[in-house]
C-alpha cells in the first residue's frame, strides 16, 4: 500500500553519485535528467500507475513528473534527497489530473505488480523492490497503528487533504494531523533503522 512512497529515500542509495546529480540538476545539464530518469522512471511510474489504474495517462504523466523535476531543478537544496520530491511531484500530478477529470484513485488491487509497459522503461535501472525490501517495509508499517495506516492511505493515495481525512474518518482534525504526524516518524525512524543495519 503504502510500500513505493516511503522506499523512494532508499532508492536514492541507488544513485552512484546523487550530489553530483542534483547540482548538475541544479545546473541545468541535460544528461543529469536522462540519469534521474534512469534512476527514478520505474517508481515513477509504478506510483502514478497504483493512483490513476490507465497505464497510457499514467505514461503522460510520468513524463510530465520528469519535465516538472528538470523547470524546478533549480528549487534543489544541496543535500536534498531526490527521491521524496520526484515520488511527491508524481503524486501531485497524479492527484491534479484525477481532479481535473473527476477521477477516483484505482483500487489498491490496481495494475500496479503487473505492470504491462515495463518495457517503455527498458532503459531504466531495476528500481522493484526485493523481498528483503518488502519485508522491511511491510514490518515499518505494521508497526503504525489501523487510524494511522487509513490516515496515511487516504493522503497519499487518495489525495485527500487533512479536513477531507477528518470528516472521512469522522475524526476531530487535529487528531488526524497527529496521527500522520507520528505515522510518519515511525515509519522514517524504522526505515532509517534498517537502512543503517
Amino acid at each position: 500500500m503504502l510500500e513505493l512512497f516511503f522506499l523512494a529515500p532508499f532508492l536514492g542509495a541507488q544513485v552512484a553519485d546523487q550530489p553530483d546529480l542534483l547540482d548538475r540538476l541544479a545546473h541545468g545539464d541535460a544528461t543529469a535528467l536522462s540519469d534521474a530518469y534512469n534512476s527514478y522512471g520505474v517508481l515513477v511510474y509504478r506510483v502514478i500507475l497504483r493512483m490513476v489504474s490507465d497505464p497510457g495517462v499514467a505514461e503522460e504523466l510520468t513524463q510530465d513528473t520528469f519535465l516538472r523535476l528538470w523547470n524546478r531543478a533549480g528549487l534543489l537544496l544541496p543535500g536534498s534527497s531526490l527521491g521524496p520530491w520526484i515520488v511527491t511531484i508524481a503524486r501531485n500530478r497524479a492527484i491534479d489530473y484525477l481532479r481535473s477529470t473527476g477521477g477516483r484513485i484505482a483500487s489498491h488491487q490496481s495494475q500496479l505488480e503487473t505492470l504491462e509497459h515495463g518495457h517503455l522503461f527498458a532503459g531504466g535501472r531495476d528500481t522493484s523492490i526485493d523481498s528483503s525490501q518488502k519485508r522491511e517495509i511491510k514490518q515499518a508499517i505494521e508497526k503504525l497503528s489501523r487510524h494511522q495506516r487509513e490516515a496515511i492511505d487516504l493522503a497519499y493515495y487518495e489525495g485527500l487533504s487533512h479536513t477531507e481525512i477528518a470528516q472521512r474518518m469522522n475524526q476531530p482534525l487535529g487528531t488526524v494531523k497527529s496521527w500522520i504526524r507520528a505515522a510518519l516518524r515511525t515509519l522514517r525512524a524504522e526505515l532509517e533503522e534498517t537502512k543503517e543495519v
